[in-house]
């Protein structure tokens, strides 16, 4: 994606809330895959979650699993 979400989301896992809610509006039936290494803003189970070190930023397995999802 290019650009913003939109406006922040207060409350539990904020950044999913974003997504989940431009995507709504822009996009309901996208699939969606978010690279972040801020995992707490995601529910536990989130399949479209990718998460990344933040120390380390994006990895070959990150790269390896957007990879996979994007050529099935």
């Amino acid at each position: 994606m290019i650009g913003i979400t939109g406006r922040a989301y207060i409350g539990q896992w904020p950044r999913y809330q974003e997504i989940k809610a431009y995507l709504a509006k822009y996009h309901p039936l996208a699939e969606w895959r978010a690279l972040d290494d801020a995992w707490l803003e995601f529910p536990a189970e989130c399949p479209e979650l990718i998460r990344c070190d933040p120390n380390l930023g994006i990895q070959e397995i990150q790269l390896r699993r957007l990879e996979a999802w994007l050529n099935p």
